[in-house]
């Protein structure tokens, strides 16, 4: 049960997604305030007949999105089921001890910035929060990083950590270089920080 469904959702601040019950819909609604109400997508005129079977998002995502943003309740879309039997994308937490932290690529971008699982509350935890530079390890290189706010804090080349948007510690590099290329990080690659001289 789940993989094979399309579903929308009712969030607790009042956001509506939809999507394919596959578990990326989770970290959404985590960060929307929770599962108010699901509805599995199957009302006839929201279904499109006869419907693909490999990319269903034309036949039945788009007009199920279209209907929401219409006004149309969430209840109308399809059947009702329970939240808890929603699929859910699990993340592992980062090791923190004094001075350092076991952590893991969880996204990168295009750009080559490495989005790491660690929260402020990892890093004031490692007591790496008031570091100006963070030693950075991985299995295919290293680099010291300074610490910023905003990507125009780093010359061209060098390397960086800030927090992105969604409150994940990013490694970056002045442009035009790649953090991702540099270090020769893949997703879920290990990464140790510490301080610079501590070593992992």
């Amino acid at each position: 049960m789940g993989k094979d469904r399309e579903v929308a959702i009712e969030t607790g601040s009042g956001r509506f997604l939809v999507g394919p019950d596959n578990g990326l819909l989770s970290l959404a609604w985590e960060a929307a305030g929770g599962v108010v109400a699901a509805v599995e997508l199957t009302a006839p005129d929201v279904v499109r007949q006869p419907h693909a079977q490999s990319f269903r998002a034309p036949d039945t995502l788009c007009p199920a999105t279209a209907r929401l943003a219409a006004g149309l309740p969430i209840g109308e879309l399809g059947a009702e089921f329970d939240p808890a039997t929603l699929v859910v994308v699990t993340m592992a937490e980062p090791e923190v001890e004094p001075g350092k932290i076991a952590c893991e690529v969880i996204d990168f971008n295009r750009f080559g910035n490495v989005h790491l699982n660690v929260r402020p509350a990892d890093l004031a935890a490692a007591g790496l929060d008031q570091a100006e530079t963070i030693a950075i390890e991985a299995t295919s290189g290293s680099a010291e990083a300074k610490r910023g706010s905003t990507y125009a804090d780093f010359e061209a080349g060098e390397y960086g950590v800030l927090w992105d948007p969604r409150g994940w510690l990013t490694i970056v590099r002045g442009n035009p270089a790649s953090a991702l290329d540099g270090l020769g990080l893949t997703l879920a690659a290990p990464v140790w920080l510490t301080l610079p001289g501590n070593g992992a």
